[in-house]
């Protein structure tokens, strides 16, 4: 809801909801880099819900989304 208020469209894909997430929190975008680069997923996981409100599904979604652009960086 915040993001409608804030202007933003809600996301249809986990993709388009990682690309609201770096333009809304890039230092989280980064600390899970950091943990993926250590292939450290469920930290990646665990991070990102305690930083929002997504739950397990969603962020495991999310890290994965995230894990496939860096494959292809």
């Amino acid at each position: 809801m915040d993001l409608l208020l804030d202007g933003y469209e809600l996301p249809t894909s986990y993709n388009q909801a990682l690309d609201t997430l770096k333009a809304q929190a890039p230092e989280l975008v980064s600390s899970l880099a950091e943990l993926l680069t250590r292939d450290d997923r469920t930290s990646a996981i665990k991070l990102l819900r305690e930083r929002t409100e997504m739950d397990l599904a969603g962020g495991y979604h999310l890290v994965e989304a995230l894990v496939r652009e860096l494959g292809a960086a």
